[in-house]
């Protein structure tokens, strides 16, 4: 039987090891996830819906007018000035973090599903206005603005 204690012993070491390396990537991940929020909070941010008129008026100030569409859909029409960054790649939020966060950022896409799950994302990011374009290329194809092709 006393074989067997020092095996025991390694495995309750080992257990008590893995749950402490659990404890502490939970703690750690908590105050991440806390101070991405306190860091929103004192730094108050504007996030709202836009129509096609305001964004015409955004479009004369300087700001990021974000495409989310893939580039497939960017390549076939998109507003003038507007940069491209697909929400679905893996690679959305790094994109997004190179941005100015001091500037305006406008998201669009095709009707507005997709820029406001982006404006969800992106809200703990650290800008300090969040616009969404919610009618998308349909409402500026439908106010007969132009698009630019590549």
């Amino acid at each position: 039987m006393n074989q067997y204690a020092g095996f025991t012993i390694y495995i309750t070491k080992s257990i008590f090891i893995t749950v402490r390396i659990m404890h502490l990537s939970l703690l750690i991940n908590l105050f991440v996830l806390f101070s991405f929020q306190l860091l929103a909070q004192q730094n108050a941010i504007i996030v709202r819906n836009i129509d096609s008129h305001t964004l015409k008026e955004k479009l004369e100030e300087d700001i990021h007018l974000v495409d989310v569409r893939t580039y497939k859909e960017y390549q076939a029409g998109h507003i003038a000035g507007a940069i491209q960054v697909d929400i679905s790649r893996n690679d959305f939020l790094a994109e997004m973090n190179k941005l100015d966060k001091s500037k305006p950022i406008v998201l669009y896409c095709a009707i507005g599903a997709r820029s406001t799950a982006a404006m969800r994302k992106i809200k703990l990011m650290g800008f300090k206005e969040i616009l969404n374009f919610k009618g998308g290329v349909r409402e500026w194809k439908l106010k007969k603005y132009s698009l630019v092709k590549e």
